[in-house]
């Protein structure tokens, strides 16, 4: 793709200009894509999985471990609370988000798993419900999804069920 294209050029001219390796990039996607799945085919129209759980890579060589997989859910509000802490920025004393470096470097972090991961997508321009309004939050592996407009709730578990096929509320 162009985006692929130009992060190329970009790490390219890093590289030639010898900063790659005293360089932080921070890759993040905002939405997966969806085919056909959850009766759609397109990228960013709905909250479940595969268009929420979508790739972020960070690298810092100076700091950072090579090749770290954070399985852990995470959310892009965590981003600023760990370039604070990775730089030692001074913390504005109101932020949300948490670090995510404990993760990075490998420790266990068992209140990432247990802490709602709140999702929405908004697809009207209005303040009245649309039809493409969905709202959730996830926590410990199980997904609650709200539809507004046609005021409908969904219930997943996604330890027995990943690919979110069975309404537990139905």
């Amino acid at each position: 793709t162009q985006e692929d294209r130009q992060i190329g050029k970009l790490l390219k001219e890093l590289a030639l200009q010898g900063l790659l390796d005293r360089t932080a990039i921070w890759l993040v996607s905002d939405h997966g894509e969806e085919f056909w799945e959850h009766w759609w085919n397109g990228h960013g129209a709905n909250v479940f999985e595969e268009s929420v759980r979508t790739l972020s890579i960070f690298t810092d060589p100076p700091r950072l471990p090579m090749g770290k997989i954070v399985s852990e859910p995470v959310m892009h509000v965590d981003i600023f609370p760990t370039l604070i802490e990775l730089f030692q920025w001074e913390a504005p004393l109101l932020r949300q988000g948490k670090s995510l470096l404990p993760l990075i470097h490998g420790a266990t972090e068992p209140e990432f798993d247990r802490r709602p991961v709140f999702l929405h997508h908004g697809g009207g321009n209005s303040a009245e419900a649309h039809i493409s309004d969905k709202e959730a939050v996830l926590r410990d592996g199980i997904k609650a999804i709200h539809w507004p407009e046609k005021n409908q709730w969904e219930l997943y578990d996604l330890s027995s069920d990943p690919f979110e096929q069975t309404n537990r509320i139905q």
